[in-house]
């Protein structure tokens, strides 16, 4: 059987991360946040998901309204976002090889949906998105079972802490990518089986 694999959108295809900083900097007000300035956003990059939820003084209760929100306002921003650097001839490459190869994200279908078609990257099999935050394992396993795939043929791609703790839960291998939200220093320590430096990284799963 074919290996699976199933990309996280944010932060691992699509280089957003300072446009959803600058977007909860912009929401703050409204949910009682903290902000966070530009020049602390390298530092934040070492808290795991977790961590900067407290860091951030984020109650969990209010999560679902804040990603309610953000989806939405990061909607109007997805036509001016670009790819991370180096990403689409990567995910051609992996196509190529006869990878079976699909997105699961936060981010609403529809937007992950033309953002590949804008930049010719839709070599995906398959899209699942919507809300979740720390649901995302329950993603996975539907995934699986939908694609009839083999959990030890299947590894997760993600670039938080949350995504490592998912992709355990769902019983998947993970290959955490450290150039998105979470450091390699922050996801170094949940042990991911893969930890990639540069897209190139992703030829070698």
């Amino acid at each position: 059987m074919q290996q699976l694999l199933i990309f996280d959108f944010d932060g691992v295809i699509i280089d957003s991360g300072r446009k959803i900083a600058e977007l909860l900097n912009n929401m703050a007000p409204d949910f009682g946040l903290k902000r966070v300035p530009e020049s602390e956003l390298e530092k934040f990059r070492k808290f795991g998901s977790r961590e900067l939820l407290k860091e951030l003084k984020v109650p969990i209760y209010k999560l679902p309204a804040i990603m309610t929100r953000l989806r939405k306002e990061l909607s109007d921003e997805i036509p001016n976002l670009k790819l991370v650097s180096g990403i689409s001839e990567i995910l051609k490459s992996l196509s190529d090889k006869g990878f079976r190869m699909g997105i699961i994200s936060s981010n609403s279908e529809m937007n992950v949906k033309e953002f590949l078609k804008k930049n010719n990257i839709d070599f995906f099999d398959f899209i699942e998105g919507g809300n979740s935050v720390f649901g995302k394992h329950r993603k996975i396993i539907k995934i699986i079972k939908k694609e009839n795939a083999l959990k030890d043929k299947c590894i997760y791609i993600g670039d938080e802490t949350r995504d490592i703790e998912a992709a355990r839960k769902a019983g998947v291998k993970v290959a955490a990518v450290s150039w998105g939200l979470n450091s390699r220093e922050a996801l170094e320590k949940y042990q991911p089986d893969w930890l990639l430096e540069n897209p190139k990284n992703l030829l070698l799963l």
